[in-house]
């Protein structure tokens, strides 16, 4: 009786975190979720609307990064050239990005000539991408995107406990639509089948975009887990050339000739070219061959000596270059190539499906409410108000053992949706690494505010 008593207690209570955190974060969710599934495709969409800004008549040579530099120095000198990146396609041109103005600059990539000019925001997958950042709410707006997220998440994981059916013979009418019931029948069921089978790409989804809005934590995070100092960081975003061995800088093209000697199959992706007399080069690349998006490898240059102050390969912890290289790739699901963009643009359609669902339930139920406790029999009152004594270690023995229950359970089900996640780009065991570290870093935060919640209460008892 007790044991059905607390499975009772616990399917409420993981109920009321379903609903009214799906209620109050639904269509934040939902929002981010449609525009999630148009950046997917944002490459193909953008090309579609703008083909100007994709085609180039082809005069010759393709240049390199370095070329371009050369050409857009000489033709406008005027012109600060700070963040290059290579576009994508055969024929693709290049695009300048001003870092203070955002400003985008589209060049010719057989002639260094500017093709044209425009603003994030004043393009349609620009105005979608600040949408899906931020909700075009300055400054706050990352950190409401990121606390949705983490809400899709935590939707993902308390529905799929509502879910859990309590016999294994109703599991199989928890896996179907019972079509010949009524609207409200199905309504449920669609509810309950679609979260179900879609928690894998969801989690990873939530997951990965909640990893955005922590970053700058998550990394220093991870130096701290291999044993090293998060100081190493500065190597990245405070690397600097020594200004006191050279008189002048080397020339652009002489430090690309001694990037590609150090990495001779690199196929270089963006470069950020050094805007003071200490700046460095940083380079981002991919090496060889991996599941559609390649390697990724970022490495900073002195501009003096040609030196690579930074190797991402050698100077970061193996977690935290898989988490960079893989982190934008499982969030888009370009790493699988069109079959994981296509379950990652549709992944995103459902958040949007599951909030209107969950909304259409709740409305039905609303007005069956409980009846009052004055109207209750007399042995029901007398029950509500028996209150049985608890002793507090043991009660806090019993939890810490169901909940280490449950973390063996989430990390048995962390293998199996990084498996699913991972299976159409061949790159499971990424996919797994990845949602494990996550689910481990969010478990032991939600450890730490559960213990220091119970530790005030023994203390207030």
């Amino acid at each position: 009786m007790m044991k059905a008593n607390w499975a009772s207690h616990q399917r409420k209570w993981w109920g009321k975190w379903h609903l009214w955190l799906g209620l109050t974060a639904g269509v934040i969710v939902s929002v981010v979720g449609l525009t999630g599934s148009l950046l997917v495709f944002r490459t193909e969409i953008d090309r579609a609307l703008n083909p100007e800004l994709y085609r180039c008549e082809k005069t010759g040579k393709h240049l390199d990064f370095d070329e371009v530099y050369l050409a857009l120095k000489q033709k406008y000198p005027d012109m600060p050239v700070g963040y290059l990146m290579l576009m994508e396609g055969d024929e693709a041109n290049y695009k300048l990005l001003d870092i203070r103005t955002r400003e985008e600059t589209y060049i010719n990539p057989y002639t260094g000539e500017i093709i044209s000019c425009r603003t994030p925001a004043g393009s349609f997958t620009g105005l979608v991408l600040e949408i899906h950042r931020s909700l075009l709410i300055p400054v706050a707006g990352r950190y409401v995107v990121g606390a949705a997220s983490l809400a899709m998440f935590i939707l993902t994981i308390t529905g799929l406990r509502a879910w859990l059916p309590r016999r294994w013979k109703s599991l199989k009418a928890s896996l179907t639509v019972k079509f010949n019931a009524g609207i409200r029948r199905q309504t449920l069921d669609w509810h309950r089948v679609t979260g179900f089978f879609a928690s894998p790409v969801l989690t990873m989804l939530s997951l990965s975009g909640c990893c955005f809005t922590l970053n700058m934590v998550i990394l220093p995070l991870m130096f701290v887990f291999d044993g090293q100092s998060p100081a190493k960081l500065m190597q990245i975003f405070g690397a600097q050339s020594d200004t006191t061995v050279h008189v002048a800088p080397l020339p652009v093209g002489e430090v690309f000739n001694l990037y590609r000697e150090a990495f001779p199959s690199a196929g270089i992706q963006t470069v950020l070219f050094p805007a003071t007399p200490a700046g460095v080069y940083m380079v981002n690349a991919v090496q060889g061959v991996h599941p559609a998006e390649g390697k990724r490898t970022m490495c900073c240059i002195d501009r003096y000596s040609g030196q690579i102050l930074f190797d991402s390969e050698k100077d970061l912890p193996n977690v935290a270059h898989a988490y960079l290289t893989w982190l934008q790739a499982f969030h888009f699901g370009s790493f699988g190539g069109i079959p994981t963009k296509c379950i990652a643009c549709l992944a995103g359609l459902l958040p949007f499906f599951l909030t209107v669902t969950g909304f259409r339930i709740w409305k039905s139920r609303y007005g069956k409410q409980k009846r009052p406790v004055e109207n209750l029999p007399a042995n029901d009152m007398d029950r509500k108000r028996t209150v049985t004594p608890v002793n507090a270690w043991r009660y806090l023995w019993t939890q810490l053992k169901k909940g280490l229950g449950y973390g063996f359970r989430c990390l048995l089900a962390s293998l199996l949706i990084g498996t699913l996640a991972g299976i159409w780009g061949c790159a499971v065991l990424e996919a797994i690494a990845f949602i494990i570290v996550f689910t481990c870093l969010l478990s032991v935060v939600n450890l730490l505010a559960a213990l220091i919640a119970l530790v005030s209460h023994l203390l207030c008892v």
